[in-house]
């Protein structure tokens, strides 16, 4: 399973994006669980929890995030 993390503090376009997502992993065969965030701070939050996503959208101008941690 795929685990998309989708951060953006306007919510109808994550909600395009989750769609997307979905519409995309049907067509491609893949399971995927996706999770909202609509601010950066508590996508920080879930990952400092030791939750994992395989593939993150972030919208480039909120500036919540400081940094986000790397995982080698």
């Amino acid at each position: 399973m795929l685990r998309v993390a989708i951060c953006d503090d306007d919510l109808k376009f994550t909600g395009e994006i989750e769609t997307l997502v979905f519409q995309e992993s049907r067509k491609l065969g893949i399971r995927v669980e996706t999770e909202v965030f609509s601010d950066g701070k508590t996508l920080l939050n879930s990952i400092q929890n030791g939750e994992h996503y395989q593939l993150i959208f972030i919208d480039t101008l909120h500036r919540c995030i400081v940094a986000l941690p790397s995982h080698a």
